[in-house]
């Protein structure tokens, strides 16, 4: 199997907002940093949902398809669909959620549903990807994914 395609609904959130909390033991700071994803309580639950989600869709189509963990050089596809506001100032989503960073979430999401080794063999992108759009009546809120396998005569 060269290919493995699938949608994931939900509300996608970034990844890399990080906070960091000071340390304390006995009442007294000891000097180390912890670092959570997410500024507020609720962006990190939010995330952490997304992730998840994303995992769990991924671990399912690689179940159903019989998707082999890939170790060499892959291509991806990756569009986004954001919930719309009332009244945007633009047609496409062209504020807040960096399309890095939404990115980023989708690279670990499929690396923890064993979709590849490693993020680093994603070499490229593909179908004029990643890219972000409004919901609409054909597409609702979420993420389509599409990792394919580089055909070798490429490289």
């Amino acid at each position: 199997m060269n290919e493995i395609r699938f949608f994931c609904r939900g509300n996608p959130q970034t990844q890399g907002n990080k906070t960091g909390f000071a340390i304390k033991k006995f009442g007294q700071y000891t000097g180390k940093v912890a670092m959570v994803e997410g500024r507020r309580p609720a962006s990190r639950a939010a995330f952490a949902v997304w992730r998840m989600a994303v995992t769990v869709e991924a671990r399912n189509e690689k179940n159903r398809t019989g998707w082999k963990t890939a170790d060499e050089p892959l291509e991806m596809a990756i569009v986004f669909y954001l919930p719309k506001p009332k009244k945007p100032e633009w047609p496409v989503p062209a504020t807040a959620l960096d399309l890095d960073k939404l990115t980023r979430s989708i690279f670990d999401s499929l690396k923890d549903a064993d979709i590849y080794v490693n993020d680093n063999r994603v070499v490229g992108f593909f179908n004029n990807s990643p890219r972000k759009f409004y919901e609409d009546d054909q597409h609702p809120c979420g993420v389509q994914i599409i990792v394919r396998r580089l055909n070798p005569s490429l490289v």
